[in-house]
């Protein structure tokens, strides 16, 4: 997935989608924490044998989320909160 992020440059374009810098770290955070995301399904993964696949990935996210356990990246700002990132 690392490998996809930085092939596709999505870094660079996260930090063309605005101005605000601190807007551009968190969104770059949650990169960050989306590919938390999959080294821990890649992990579970290779611990129960089996392949990771994408859909797979698009499931573990989907998990994620029903379990409220989708969380962004820590606010780069106290107290911020950017509902839109």
């Amino acid at each position: 997935m690392h490998q996809a992020i930085v092939s596709a440059g999505v870094n660079q374009a996260v930090l063309r989608w605005d101005a605000n810098a601190d807007l551009a770290k968190q969104r770059l955070l949650n990169v960050e924490q989306i590919l938390a995301f999959a080294e821990e399904y890649e992990q579970q993964c290779k611990n129960q044998g089996v392949a990771a696949t994408a859909v797979g990935l698009l499931f573990w996210f989907e998990q994620l989320h029903k379990d409220d356990n989708d969380a962004q990246a820590e606010s780069v700002q106290s107290n911020a909160r950017h509902p839109d990132l």
